[in-house]
């Protein structure tokens, strides 16, 4: 459930974001709205990251390598 929600906000994030940079990106309110939606769509992309280095059971230090291509293959 959890995982669920975190990339259900992920996904809000990143349309949010985009529908701004569709605007004049002059506007400060528009500009600061914008860097927001990017801040908390990374955020919410690191917190799946950490769960899913939990589920897992990776340690980060181990492998790099195998992490990358994992996540390459999910993209």
């Amino acid at each position: 459930m959890r995982l669920a929600s975190i990339i259900a906000r992920l996904e809000k994030h990143r349309k949010k974001a985009k529908e701004l940079a569709k605007k004049d990106i002059s506007n400060y309110f528009i500009f600061t709205s914008l860097a927001m939606e990017c801040f908390q769509a990374v955020n919410s992309a690191i917190e799946l990251a950490n769960i899913l280095f939990l589920l897992k059971n990776w340690d980060f230090h181990q492998n790099i390598e195998k992490y990358l291509s994992y996540c390459m293959k999910i993209n």
